[in-house]
């Protein structure tokens, strides 16, 4: 059974399989065709209330040199969303997932493009509705999102004026600032048990806080995006 992450509320899901395939090139062979029917996508979303949903990408497929790259898109803006490989792990077949936060409202295209045994290119397409509710600025976003997941996973080591760079009740105030010192490290440090060098000195977390198939790590990797991009409700 698939668990629903429970910051979300609603679950969509759309799976694809050869029907819905679109050769972008070689496409036109029968063989390569008929070889597709064990590539598959699927797409669940999770949508919220307070302005931000979840889509959990799952890619699956019979090539183990397949080379996926993941397309998410937005029909009105110019600029993929999301454009980054998958990283495949194949035993008996080769699979891919990938999670992540939308802002976004609308159809958005979810598409996975790879390779065939010939190289040659195909994609699979979605399309997935997504209806959110009101945006949230990066404070609000922080409130609703990110510090119930650090002080659900991180009180325990952080809290209480004890060890690390940051307490689980700061303000916003205070954490933006920690994000402006630390931007991608933030996420990254805390979702794996491995050494990490930081201005000049490595580092190692004492345990996985943070693991990046739940909701805790996307939240805060979304909003560190989110205050180093500049995001705003009103140009965004």
């Amino acid at each position: 059974m698939r668990r629903i992450w429970p910051l979300f509320n609603r679950l969509v899901t759309i799976t694809a399989l050869s029907a819905g395939i679109i050769a972008c090139g070689g496409g036109g062979d029968n063989n390569s065709t008929t070889s597709l029917a064990s590539t598959s996508l699927t797409v669940n979303s999770h949508h919220a209330d307070s302005g931000v949903a979840t889509l959990e990408v799952d890619f699956t497929t019979n090539y183990a040199d397949a080379q996926p790259q993941l397309v998410i898109e937005h029909p009105t803006q110019q600029q993929p969303l999301v454009s980054e490989p998958l990283e495949l792990n194949c035993d008996e077949d080769c699979s891919a997932t990938w999670r992540g936060l939308i802002d976004a409202s609308g159809e958005m295209r979810v598409r996975v493009d790879y390779r065939d045994e010939q190289q040659s290119v195909f994609n699979i397409l979605r399309e997935v509705p997504l209806e959110l509710g009101e945006c949230l600025r990066n404070h609000t976003f922080y409130l609703h999102h990110v510090q119930p997941e650090l002080q659900q996973n991180c009180i325990s080591c952080h809290g209480l004026g004890s060890q690390g760079v940051f307490d689980p009740r700061w303000e916003w105030s205070q954490f933006s600032r920690l994000i402006h010192d630390y931007g991608e490290w933030l996420y990254e440090f805390p979702s794996q048990n491995s050494s990490h060098t930081l201005l000049g000195e490595v580092h190692r977390h004492p345990l996985e806080a943070l693991p990046e198939d739940q909701p805790g790590y996307y939240a805060l990797m979304h909003l560190v995006q989110r205050q180093q991009q500049g995001f705003d409700c009103h140009n965004s």
